[in-house]
């Protein structure tokens, strides 16, 4: 997505991006802190959406490391 994008529009790639998203085994994160690493962040929706998916599933915490990001225009 780049330039400026609808809101709705990054509602609905956001929602299937966590719709597709499962933890297979939801011992390996109940209470536990997890760590996501992506190579590049440009609005943070994957991010967002995967943090909702592991939070949901129990972890007790989720971090964020990003390794550049796209310029905002």
């Amino acid at each position: 997505m780049v330039g400026t994008t609808d809101c709705r529009e990054r509602l609905a790639v956001s929602s299937d991006i966590y719709d597709v998203l499962q933890v297979l085994d939801s011992r390996t994160v109940i209470g536990a802190t997890v760590v996501v690493i992506d190579d590049v962040s440009t609005t943070g929706d994957t991010f967002n959406a995967v943090a909702r998916r592991l939070r949901e599933t129990g972890a007790a915490t989720v971090r964020g490391i990003t390794l550049t990001r796209q310029p905002w225009r």
